[in-house]
């Protein structure tokens, strides 16, 4: 979409930013949303909401690691849209 403010110097530096976040869109790994939690010691336990029901699963050590990485990925998705929708 090539239009007239986009020619101006705040509409460049606006187009540059959002090629910038979609590049950091491309870089980001598993998504998911939910929390990680302590359930007992050495294990963890992801609860997220299904269709209105909270749904909880017991998590390993390294699958907790792997949990709080993509819910971070997915805030960080979250985030980068916002932005994306201000500047569109």
């Amino acid at each position: 979409m090539k239009l007239n403010y986009l020619q101006t110097a705040q509409g460049r530096k606006l187009e540059r930013r959002f090629h910038s976040l979609q590049k950091q869109l491309a870089g980001l790994g598993w998504l998911t949303h939910g929390s990680v939690t302590p359930n007992h010691p050495g294990n963890w336990r992801w609860t997220t909401k299904v269709k209105a029901k909270t749904v909880t699963r017991a998590l390993s050590e390294e699958q907790a690691d792997l949990f709080r990485e993509a819910i971070a990925n997915h805030r960080k998705l979250e985030s980068i849209l916002h932005e994306m929708r201000a500047i569109s």
